[in-house]
C-alpha cells in the first residue's frame, strides 16, 4: 500500500504537502500554503490525492503537465497574436 503523508513544520514555516513514491521515487505534492488550508482539508486532500496514486495516477507528475500546456498555451496565442496583430502595430 503507498503511504502518503501531511508534512506541517512545527513552526508551519513549510506548506502541508502529500509525499508518496511512485515506480520507488519519492514524490511530493502541495496542497496549499498552510495559511490557506486547514489541518482538517490539508488531510482531506491528501486522502484525495493518495486515493488517486492508489489508483495508478502521479499527482504531482499531472500538475506539471498541465503547468506546461498552459505555459504552450499562452505562448501560442502570443505568437499567434504578434503574427495577425503585429505588422499593424504602430510603433
Amino acid at each position: 500500500m503507498k503511504r502518503c503523508v501531511i508534512d506541517v513544520d512545527a513552526c508551519l514555516v513549510r506548506a502541508p504537502d502529500a509525499r508518496y513514491k511512485r515506480h520507488g521515487v519519492s514524490r511530493s505534492y502541495r496542497l496549499a500554503d498552510f495559511d490557506v488550508l486547514s489541518l482538517a482539508d490539508a488531510r482531506k486532500q491528501a486522502r484525495d490525492v493518495r486515493a488517486r496514486v492508489q489508483l495508478g495516477a502521479d499527482p504531482q507528475s499531472e500538475r506539471l503537465a498541465e503547468r506546461q500546456r498552459a505555459r504552450q498555451t499562452v505562448a501560442g496565442v502570443c505568437t499567434l497574436f504578434l503574427e495577425k496583430v503585429g505588422p499593424t502595430l504602430s510603433r
